[in-house]
């Protein structure tokens, strides 16, 4: 997914000048080379020194997409770089698949359980979801984490991420 955000706010870089500044484009590759070194220090990789959300957030508005954030998102390291991923998930999902322009993202804690709702303002009505990519390896993540993923097709798309608090 990063990845994937990465060419794409690279294309919007070549394609309209002026859309994407320099500086941020080059965290976002910073970033995804932080990623890909820390890809087999798993320890590293929780831990890595970019403040996970508000990175993937702003480049998210940098790509002509705002992400709005209800309820606090968990300190949790483990959990957090799942979050993240879900997010860089959703966000890369609606640049590639809908007219959205907005991700919602409604966090809520239940019991010992960190809720994620995903969702955004696209008008095009989802029949089925493939998992495959970001989505299989998100599912991948949650499930490690002894957590759920449930995706809602019902009308519009919505993610539901259920991760125990103690996850780590």
């Amino acid at each position: 997914d990063t990845l994937g955000r990465s060419l794409l706010m690279t294309r919007r870089y070549i394609s309209n000048p002026g859309t994407v500044g320099r500086d941020i484009l080059m965290q976002e590759w910073s970033r995804y080379i932080l990623l890909m070194s820390n890809k087999n220090d798993t320890k590293a990789s929780r831990s890595a020194s970019y403040p996970a959300y508000s990175v993937c957030i702003e480049q998210a508005s940098h790509l002509g997409v705002d992400v709005i954030l209800k309820g606090s998102l968990p300190d949790n390291p483990y959990i957090s770089s799942i979050i993240d991923a879900a997010i860089t998930s959703e966000i890369t999902n609606v640049l590639r698949h809908t007219d959205a322009k907005t991700v919602f993202v409604k966090v809520v804690y239940e019991d010992d359980s960190c809720i994620l709702q995903l969702s955004d303002d696209g008008s095009k009505e989802v029949d089925v979801i493939n998992e495959t990519g970001g989505l299989r390896n998100l599912r991948a993540m949650v499930e490690a984490a002894s957590g759920t993923m449930e995706i809602s097709t019902t009308g519009l798309y919505q993610l539901t991420i259920t991760l125990p608090i103690s996850s780590r």
